[in-house]
């Protein structure tokens, strides 16, 4: 049993230090003509490379990932940095809503999004206005929370409300309910009235 198992790790070292000289070779030819790896991306990068057509094996190398919470961010303050619910900020940014519930409650970047309660149950959520000086701020959104927030100015001066938008630039936004203008609830009775 020992042979058969040192067998198999000489076996996989071999096939390592293939890969390791493959890797060498393709290293040099890329210091000699570093156009190259753009005619390495074409052919692997081309679906019928493999036989198969299979659009969805290739993909952009070159376009970086997005995170959620850098698409949460974007989408909020592209709209004005409006006070949102989960559910309208998941349609906006077509992000799952249990991926935004990850954002906002429990990771790493709650510190850059503020809540407020508009009842009992419901939150509403936008980003902090003071977010472009904490850490993890996406730098592609620098500019649109400046724009929105003091005409330019410094992030760590940025204003705490944003400005007014007036209504006839903005027809489509709904206005939403605080708890300051929503109507009182009515009492309910002690006691059910008697039926008779």
């Amino acid at each position: 049993m020992a042979n058969r198992v040192v067998e198999q790790f000489d076996k996989n070292i071999q096939i390592l230090e293939a890969r390791v000289t493959a890797m060498k070779a393709i290293r040099e030819a890329l210091a000699q003509d570093p156009e190259f790896v753009t005619v390495i991306q074409g052919i692997l990068l081309d679906p019928s490379s493999n036989g198969k057509p299979a659009p969805e094996r290739a993909f952009v190398s070159h376009d970086p990932v997005v995170l959620n919470y850098e698409k949460i961010i974007h989408v909020l303050l592209s709209k004005g940095n409006e006070w949102r619910s989960i559910r309208e900020i998941s349609k906006m940014a077509k992000v799952t809503r249990g991926a935004i519930n990850n954002v906002l409650y429990s990771g790493g970047q709650t510190h850059l999004f503020e809540e407020q309660k508009v009842n009992k149950r419901d939150v509403v959520w936008r980003v902090n206005p003071k977010a472009a000086t904490m850490p993890g701020f996406p730098e592609s959104c620098v500019p649109l929370i400046k724009s929105l927030y003091s005409d330019g100015a410094d992030p760590a001066t940025l204003a705490v409300e944003p400005k007014k938008v007036e209504a006839e630039a903005a027809p489509n936004v709904i206005p939403i309910r605080t708890p300051s203008t929503q109507a009182a609830p009515k009492p309910k009775p002690k006691y059910a009235p008697a039926r008779g």
